[in-house]
């Protein structure tokens, strides 16, 4: 898992944690990112593996391009538009609530 600032898991969060203070737990990293996502104040969604949760520090709605070599995530400024979405969520009775967008493919540098 590549991370940087605003893409990280639980594990980037408590290897900068551990560094500012060795006695800090596993789960209390943990349960701080789960309540600052529950709060809005980050925003959570699934690795493209789907073996780790992201955290973003951008709250605001946008999708993700997603890098299937090295993990790398670009956002992308664009979501997808209601007349779309709206269709798929009466026909199956669901609740859209992040009408996000997430591309995949090979970034710049894995494409080389």
């Amino acid at each position: 898992m590549h991370s940087n600032e605003q893409h990280v898991t639980v594990a980037d969060v408590y290897a900068l944690a551990r560094a500012v203070n060795p006695k800090i737990g596993y789960t209390t990293v943990y349960r701080a990112l789960q309540r600052l996502a529950e709060l809005r104040l980050i925003r959570s969604f699934p690795s493209v593996d789907g073996k780790h949760t992201i955290y973003d520090r951008e709250t605001r709605e946008h999708g993700h391009f997603a890098c299937e070599r090295c993990g790398t995530l670009i956002d992308v400024e664009l979501t997808v538009p209601e007349e779309l979405w709206r269709p798929f969520a009466l026909a199956h009775g669901v609740e859209v609530h992040s009408p996000s967008l997430l591309l995949k493919g090979l970034c710049a540098n894995c494409r080389r």
